[in-house]
């Protein structure tokens, strides 16, 4: 895929640019246009066989219409180049990148001010207030899969300290939680469940 798969088209200039030109004409040269945009430098080689191969035309065809065309282009060494074009697509690469630079910079506030953290990445909240504002741990249900693997999620997160709220688990499952011995009732407490 083209790193600019949309090409800006300004209807007004390319009109009053190509009144003189047959359909054929026309056809070829926004051909020759989109083939340029669609390379990463936005450039043609200066080429006969390779541009009378982009557009399939017979070696005869091209020589009655290399001269229309060229007029539309400027040489550069081995390559040509439409300057309208390029100047287009020096702005859309600047546009893309300030809103891929402003989307990155969203994204960050948005982190900052879901998690509330101040600029040292350190929760903000009261544990009350993280508990019920901040994201609940929830077993990553691809990694655990059987009812083993759940406890063990949850054995893990209270072990390291976690704080899980009181309706994360039933009562059924606190109880297997204890039966399982992973989990001291003191680790269980200080994670927010009642024995």
């Amino acid at each position: 895929m083209a790193q600019y798969p949309t090409m800006p088209l300004f209807t007004d200039a390319i009109i009053a640019d190509t009144v003189h030109l047959t359909p054929d004409e026309f056809g070829c040269y926004m051909r020759l246009l989109i083939f340029a945009w669609r390379t990463p430098d936005c450039r043609l080689p200066n080429d006969d066989l390779r541009l009378r191969t982009m557009l399939g035309l017979t070696p005869k065809r091209w020589d009655r219409m290399k001269p229309v065309l060229m007029q539309f282009f400027v040489e550069d060494e081995d390559v040509l180049i439409q300057k309208k074009l390029s100047k287009v697509r020096r702005y859309v690469a600047k546009s893309v990148a300030q809103k891929r630079d402003a989307g990155k910079r969203s994204a960050e506030a948005r982190a900052l001010k879901t998690n509330k953290t101040g600029s040292t990445g350190v929760s903000t909240g009261t544990p009350t207030e993280r508990q019920r504002g901040g994201q609940q741990p929830k077993p990553n249900l691809y990694k655990y899969r059987g009812k083993d693997d759940f406890f063990c999620f949850w054995e893990k997160t209270i072990s390291e300290g976690g704080t899980i709220p009181q309706t994360a688990l039933s009562p059924t499952d606190i109880d297997q939680l204890i039966s399982r011995g992973n989990v001291t009732k003191d680790q269980m407490e200080k994670s927010g469940l009642k024995t």
